[in-house]
């Protein structure tokens, strides 16, 4: 019984498999920006800087629209908060 539920988890999933193959060979940015992330230290920094921005941006973002959903739903004035 152990045999068959080893051999049942060890299949590949096919559309995992080939979205796995495209994501790892690079299939979705580009070999120049690839190249330039992995060959410098300062790549990596510059890369993990774009990331954390964007991530800042996400944020408050979602933070203004909270308040103006605060506003809306509970008629709060602006720079008022519920907590």
């Amino acid at each position: 019984m152990t045999d068959s539920a080893a051999e049942t988890n060890t299949k590949p999933n096919a559309t995992r498999s080939a979205l796995t193959d495209r994501v790892l060979n690079g299939a979705f940015t580009p070999p120049l920006l690839r190249r330039f992330v992995r060959s410098r230290e300062i790549g990596l920094t510059l890369f993990a800087g774009l990331v954390g921005a964007c991530a800042a941006v996400f944020v408050a973002f979602i933070s203004n629209a909270a308040a103006l959903a605060h506003s809306i739903l509970f008629g709060l004035q602006p720079g008022v908060r519920l907590s």
